[in-house]
């Protein structure tokens, strides 16, 4: 998605090529399922926040055999990386939307029930 949006912004594009695209419908889905991704990656971040340690260091196995301690132990670390690869990489989607001026809707984390923002009466909003 990063590639294809960076191609959208080289300089080769008129604006007014550029609006054809980003009018289209397709497009128009495409920014609706960004919007989605944000929030799925927000969700797996702080699942990710909760479940990892902060430090393959962090984690006590002293009962575990060695070997399932080590795999356990690569596991945190492959896991953490991914998160972090995925941040790094939706950052840089965000500033291509940013940059093409394409706008993938207002959202506020804090707002999700996931932080604590949704009542408990419940909300006809989904989150």
């Amino acid at each position: 998605i990063a590639e294809s949006l960076r191609r959208l912004s080289e300089p080769e594009w008129t604006p007014e090529e550029q609006s054809v695209v980003t009018d289209a419908d397709e497009f128009k889905g495409l920014l609706r399922a960004l919007g989605v991704l944000r929030r799925i990656q927000w969700r797996l971040g702080q699942a990710g926040e909760l479940l990892l340690p902060a430090s393959p260091a962090d984690v006590e196995l002293d009962d575990v055999p060695e070997k399932e301690a080590e795999s356990l132990r690569g596991w945190h670390e492959r896991a953490a990386s991914a998160l972090a690869d995925t941040r790094d990489r939706w950052e840089m989607v965000e500033a291509l939307l940013h940059g093409l001026h394409l706008d993938i809707g207002a959202w506020d984390p804090s707002a999700s029930f996931e932080a604590g923002g949704c009542a408990a009466s419940g909300s006809a909003e989904s989150s």
